[in-house]
């Protein structure tokens, strides 16, 4: 009786800490479309890392959500591209240059950092336009 009671305890910790860490986000998130944020390097690519618990906590989603509500109708060369983890790749977003100067708070968020084109051989095509296809590194 008392182990189960502990493990409610536990998972009703977790779930309350989980709630707490997606209202400061949106919290966040909320004041991007405001925000005068400057990027550090600007007209580069910038790149997300993702965690697996960013993911379990649907970050990734939204990123792309506030990405499409932020730029409503992509811009020339404005696009989102992800690298799946694998082969000694982590899981990133990279946003193109024009992509990371319309959104930067939301790089900002997320401590995006200056990149390198990435390989269009390690992408793939998230949002945006789908032009920007030609910016990246063969």
């Amino acid at each position: 009786m008392i182990y189960g009671v502990v493990v409610v305890v536990v998972l009703l910790v977790i779930l309350g800490t989980r709630e707490v860490f997606k209202r400061r986000k949106q919290r966040e998130l909320a004041t991007i479309l405001d925000d005068t944020t400057r990027l550090p390097v600007p007209f580069s690519w910038y790149c997300i890392s993702i965690t697996e618990e960013m993911v379990a906590e649907g970050a990734e989603l939204m990123i792309i959500q506030n990405f499409i509500d932020i730029t409503v109708k992509a811009g020339k060369g404005e696009a989102l591209f992800v690298q799946a983890p694998g082969d000694g790749l982590e899981h990133s977003i990279f946003f193109t240059p024009d992509a990371a100067m319309a959104a930067p708070s939301l790089v900002s968020v997320y401590s995006g950092r200056p990149c390198e084109a990435p390989s269009r051989r390690n992408v793939e095509y998230l949002v945006g336009d789908e032009a920007a296809r030609r910016l990246l590194a063969s």
